[in-house]
């Protein structure tokens, strides 16, 4: 139910993006009601011909407790 209803939501974000935008579902519990609410965003590439970042990867560090 909850997905169904951000469907018209997300069918107008999504009109209209470039190639390699993605939208983004963004996820919180309210800590006084216990609601789940949810917010949609448009992430568009910086350059044209680019993926939208969502991320980013970086190298591991020591792990804690590693000596």
């Amino acid at each position: 139910a909850a997905a169904e209803a951000l469907l018209p939501e997300s069918a107008e974000l999504a009109r209209g993006l470039p190639e390699g935008a993605l939208l983004a579902v963004e996820r919180s519990l309210d800590p006084r009601s216990g609601e789940l609410r949810e917010r949609l965003r448009r992430v568009e590439p910086a350059q044209p011909g680019q993926h939208a970042r969502i991320w980013a990867i970086v190298p591991d560090g020591p792990a804690a407790g590693d000596g």
